[in-house]
């Protein structure tokens, strides 16, 4: 019996390099993960603003061309304007912030963290906010 001890000790002592490696790679997984939810929200926020000038420039041109600049529509689409661009700004800043480093977290703070950005991506409301702009 003694060989069926060693084999059993052999056994466990695999199995939990095995558990260990298993749990060492769904962490960098999730690592990955997070990174790459951060990097897709930075790529969808990164030119919204130079957007929203652009369309600004060009509604001016367009009230220009139908002789509306000095009207009343153009007081107030300036200020409706300003306004949304503020929500804009107010929503942006409230996006998850990315730490500089996640190899210290452990599996349970990555799953927690990774939720973040996913979840201010489903509820960015930019085009509801702002509907006649975009």
């Amino acid at each position: 019996m003694p060989l069926a001890e060693f084999i059993a000790f052999i056994s466990l002592i695999v199995s939990a390099t095995a558990l260990w490696r298993v749990r060492e790679v769904k962490q960098l997984d999730l690592r990955i993960e997070l990174q790459k939810s951060f990097n897709d929200l930075d790529f969808i926020i990164s030119g919204i603003e130079n957007y929203l000038d652009f369309v600004y420039e060009s509604h001016l041109r367009v009230m220009a061309a139908t002789g509306q600049i000095g009207s009343g529509a153009e007081m107030s689409f300036k200020s409706e304007f300003s306004s949304d661009k503020e929500k804009l700004r107010d929503h942006l800043n409230s996006q998850p912030k990315r730490k500089d480093d996640y190899k210290r977290s452990s599996q349970r703070e990555l799953e927690r963290d990774n939720c973040y950005p996913l979840l201010w991506k489903a509820d960015c409301r930019i085009a509801r906010e702002i509907p006649e702009y975009l």
